[in-house]
């Protein structure tokens, strides 16, 4: 729709018509996936004076994403409330936004769209036996990895190898989630330590550590995808 066109909208039986709306905000949007797509509606809302804003959606992705760039959108919206209606039926819940993010704090709630892709979504596997619940227990044991996320989440295109910083506090990560007892910062010398203990561990630890460098890439690249501003 061109700039100072026609917008349509509904809510329920009600149909609403806003004359010369500025879609100047969504003018250049490419994004293909609806998650992002439905961030980048909710920005052009605020941008036009919103500040009560009800998202519904299925989705986990919509919520992490939400909540890893509310800090990011601009100054109004600190007075924005965003609420979130997940699911259906009996597993019915309405979440929000803001609370979360504080119970969260600045620095976990813009590194959670990392952790989220890192530990699997709609289009990452998780690490074979590991779910979120395992990872996420890794991350309060481990808080110091938060910073790593997070850089990763504001730079998702600087060059990673595995002797970069971040590359080496990731690893160390997945050492600590398999194996909380663990000294190893490697997952190859985890690896050959779990197999000469004949562990049944190693039976569901599989990621080397080119492929783990492969995965992180991956990762960089979908959050670069969902970078809305």
């Amino acid at each position: 729709m061109a700039s100072g066109g026609l917008a349509l909208t509904t809510d329920w039986s009600k149909c609403f018509i806003c004359v010369n709306y500025s879609t100047q905000f969504l003018q250049d949007c490419d994004h293909e996936e609806a998650d992002t797509r439905l961030a980048l509606h909710l920005f052009d809302a605020i941008n036009h004076g919103a500040r009560n804003i009800l998202v519904c959606t299925v989705d986990t992705d919509v919520i992490v994403i939400l909540i890893g760039l509310l800090f990011d959108i601009n100054s109004s919206a600190i007075t924005t409330t965003i609420w979130v209606a997940f699911g259906t039926g009996r597993n019915f819940r309405y979440y929000n936004i803001n609370n979360i993010i504080n119970t969260l704090g600045a620095d976990k709630s813009r590194a959670l769209p990392f952790f989220h892709t890192f530990s699997g979504c709609d289009t990452t596997s998780q690490f074979h036996g590991k779910g979120k619940k395992s990872v996420w227990d890794a991350w309060k044991s481990y808080p110091c990895i938060t910073a790593s996320f997070a850089q990763i989440v504001s730079n998702p295109f600087k060059l990673i190898t595995v002797q970069s910083e971040v590359f080496t506090a990731l690893e160390r990560f997945t050492c600590i989630f398999y194996d909380k007892t663990t000294e190893h910062s490697s997952v190859n010398g985890l690896q050959k330590e779990l197999f000469s203990r004949h562990t049944k561990l190693i039976e569901n630890f599989t990621p080397t550590q080119v492929k783990k460098i492969i995965a992180i890439i991956f990762l960089c690249y979908l959050i670069s995808s969902q970078s809305i501003l």
